[in-house]
């Protein structure tokens, strides 16, 4: 209960400044549906727009599409302690509902780790690092041959691990479920029905699309169905 007003921090601007006063207005006077329409008309889709969405669906309840939305706006403005503090706030609360495993059910230990390295923190970390070893190598040329390839071997091994991540983050997609949904056995209703994954999930997504419909991974080994209107792509 101590972390909650943390989800009533100050609506930002979606737009203009009139759609913002009346959103701020709407959310405060108890029509959390009414600004919850109000921001989805807007087409931009940035820092603020999810960053909204996430606090709206505090408010309303909805813990794991405001986790969803919290983990979105974070993921583009990594230094905003607003968000930060909203999105740990609301884990914090998910995690009682589902659980620590059951936020990532189908992520390997690779992909975990990677996910890890891929987070905006470990990425500035990996950055500044690097940084730090290519400065000592070109300032270390006078030196001896041993420390001259040792820095380029760091150097050259840490540019690779950038490489890997670059590449992992544009072949292995994510995305975190906003409604609970079933899976299916295929892309419709009409399928066999899987499981039913809550809000606040992430899937791994397979690269298949049908009529609207992704195939996922929802576990270990368990692929299914889902319709893409019911995920928020990270």
């Amino acid at each position: 209960m101590i972390l909650l007003p943390l989800l009533f921090l100050t609506l930002h601007q979606p737009v203009t400044a009139s759609d913002w006063t009346k959103i701020e207005s709407l959310a405060q006077s108890g029509h959390e549906k009414d600004a919850l329409q109000l921001i989805l008309q807007s087409e931009a889709r940035d820092f603020y727009y999810y960053y909204n969405l996430g606090v709206v669906h505090g408010k309303l309840g909805n813990t794991g599409a405001s986790y969803a939305f919290f983990t979105k706006a974070c993921s583009l403005e990594p230094s905003n302690v607003a968000c930060q503090q909203s999105l740990d706030s609301t884990l914090s609360r998910l995690v009682g509902k589902v659980g620590d495993s059951g936020l990532d059910p189908s992520a390997s230990p690779l992909e975990k780790w990677v996910d890890t390295l891929l987070s905006p923190l470990a990425s500035k970390v990996l950055i500044i690092i690097t940084l730090l070893l290519a400065s000592f190598f070109y300032y270390s040329r006078k030196r001896s041959t041993k420390k001259r390839a040792a820095s380029f071997s760091a150097v050259l091994f840490l540019s690779l691990i950038h490489l890997f991540l670059f590449s992992w983050r544009h072949t292995h997609s994510t995305a975190i479920v906003i409604e609970d949904q079933m899976l299916y056995t295929g892309p419709a209703e009409s399928f066999i029905p899987l499981e039913s994954i809550p809000a606040g999930v992430k899937l791994r997504l397979s690269g298949e699309r049908i009529k609207g419909w992704v195939q996922v991974r929802y576990s270990q080994e368990g692929i299914g169905w889902i319709p893409e209107s019911r995920l928020l792509l990270l």
